[in-house]
C-alpha cells in the first residue's frame, strides 16, 4: 500500500515538473517576442492552457490518441538520433560530403583522404 501511494505521489510530482518546464520554455519563447510581457502571468497561463489541452485531448482521443502521439515522439527521437549519428544523408554535393564530420562508418576513409600517406 505504501509503495503504490509513493508511486502515485512521485508520478504526480514528475508530471508537474514536466508541465512547469514546458511552461517555462513557452514563457521564454513568448517573452523573446514580447519583452514587455509579464513572465509570471505567461507561465501561469501556459500551465493552465497546457493542462486543459491535455485533459481535452485525452478525454476526446482516449488512450489510443495518447499512445499514437507517443509513437510519433519515439519516431522523432529515433530520427534525431539517426541524424546525429550521421546516417541521415540529405541530397548534397560531393564537396559537402567531403567536409562532413567523420562518423564511425566513414572514419577510415576520412582518415585516408585527410591524411595522405607520404
Amino acid at each position: 500500500m505504501v509503495a503504490a501511494s509513493l508511486f502515485v505521489v512521485m508520478r504526480n510530482i514528475a508530471d508537474g515538473i514536466r508541465l512547469l518546464l514546458t511552461a517555462i520554455v513557452l514563457t521564454a519563447v513568448y517573452t523573446s517576442f514580447q519583452p514587455a510581457a509579464n513572465a509570471e502571468v505567461i507561465t501561469v497561463a501556459s500551465i493552465v492552457l497546457l493542462g486543459v489541452a491535455m485533459i481535452v485531448f485525452t478525454y476526446f482521443g482516449g488512450m489510443e490518441a495518447v499512445i499514437w502521439v507517443e509513437v510519433m515522439q519515439l519516431g522523432i527521437y529515433i530520427a534525431g538520433a539517426d541524424r546525429r549519428r550521421g546516417n541521415y544523408r540529405p541530397a548534397q554535393s560531393t564537396a559537402d560530403s567531403a567536409r562532413r564530420w567523420p562518423t564511425p562508418r566513414n572514419l577510415i576513409s576520412f582518415r585516408s583522404s585527410t591524411f595522405p600517406s607520404t
